[in-house]
């Protein structure tokens, strides 16, 4: 029982984080793009997306994880 509900606060904690790094990716793209000048307005956006969807990744494999047992 206590294993399921560990494993529910983790996956609910790595839903939420993904949800906030998805926020800070969209904002990100476009503060980039907005601020940036010359061919850095296309490549700061693309970095930030990178960026984003390596922490995005790394949040998905934490909410997999299976359990030690």
């Amino acid at each position: 029982m206590l294993s399921k509900i560990i494993r529910l606060a983790r996956k609910l904690i790595a839903e939420v984080s993904g949800g906030l790094v998805l926020m800070a990716v969209v904002i990100g793209i476009f503060l980039a793009a907005t601020l940036s000048e010359g061919a850095m307005r296309v490549i700061n956006p693309l970095l930030v997306l990178v960026a984003g969807l390596v922490v995005y990744g790394l949040t998905y494999l934490i909410a997999e994880k299976a359990d030690r047992r």
